[in-house]
């Protein structure tokens, strides 16, 4: 997929393929009962969390088109460092009321984005 329409191309698109399909989570959650939307949920999950796959992947592989070799280690380094102090948060979010974990996930996702069009590829 990288190399047929590009790696900006391909964060936009898996970025937004998991935008929608969380927020279609979130709107089956907000709407419907657990019975309505037993079927239409699973696909959704599987949807999101292959585009989150492919984002990472895509991250992990092109490190090196991305950064120069001398600044790849502390780029590596710095993104270490910030998810392994923000995942301290992940328990107190995974116990707030019923919509915000959600909500969090998408606005982290919406925010990641934007940030990608920044990206000098």
């Amino acid at each position: 997929m990288i190399k047929r329409i590009g790696l900006k191309s391909t964060f936009k698109v898996m970025y937004f393929v998991t935008i929608l399909s969380m927020s279609g989570v979130l709107y089956i959650q907000m709407t419907m009962s657990d019975r309505e939307g037993r079927f239409i949920m699973p696909p959704l999950l599987l949807l999101s969390g292959f585009g989150v796959t492919v984002i990472f992947m895509s991250c992990y592989i092109t490190t090196f088109t991305i950064f120069s070799v001398k600044d790849r280690g502390s780029a590596m380094k710095w993104c270490n460092i910030v998810s392994r102090s923000l995942t301290i948060f992940a328990p107190f979010i995974a116990e707030m009321e019923h919509p915000w974990a959600l909500v969090i996930m998408i606005s982290f996702l919406i925010f990641s984005l934007i940030a990608v069009n920044f990206l000098k590829i």
